[in-house]
């Protein structure tokens, strides 16, 4: 018995790990958008870091079934250092695609990430169409490099 729920083990597990655009890893933030119910799960590709480009991954999440969807919103990334009061340059926001072209639904990459220096920031992450916008904060911090 233990080793025919080993082999469906193995078998499925590469299904979900293909289905799923974040592969089950925990994310580095998870934030609510409270108005659409929108889960939002962030990790990073590349960093944080100072002084380099850092990449983020946003994946937004159905409030219902918790799995990666499509979201009727535009998706905004501004930096942020509160102790200092000044931001960094403009992110640049994307949406992902799997390697045949295809939109993975709910996937986005930020890049353009520039932490100016080591301390305390806030990714400012808002979701906006013609009538609703609502911003969440992933506060962090970065460490000198």
């Amino acid at each position: 018995m233990k080793q025919i729920l080993r082999v469906i083990t193995m078998m499925l597990t590469p299904l979900f790990v293909f289905a799923s655009p974040d592969h089950g890893a925990k994310p580095d933030a998870h934030l609510v958008f409270a108005a659409s119910g929108y889960h939002a799960h962030l990790s990073w590709e590349q960093g944080p870091q100072e002084g380099v480009e850092s990449i983020l991954r946003i994946v937004f999440m159905n409030p219902n079934t918790h799995m990666p969807a499509a979201i009727p919103f535009d998706v905004a990334v501004k930096l942020f250092m509160p102790s200092m009061g000044h931001g960094s340059s403009p992110t640049k926001t994307e949406k992902v695609f799997d390697t045949n072209g295809a939109e993975l639904p709910g996937v986005y990459r930020v890049r353009k990430i520039q932490f100016l220096m080591a301390g305390d920031w806030d990714l400012r992450v808002t979701i906006k169409n013609e009538t609703e916008s609502e911003t969440q904060v992933y506060a962090l911090t970065v460490d000198g490099s």
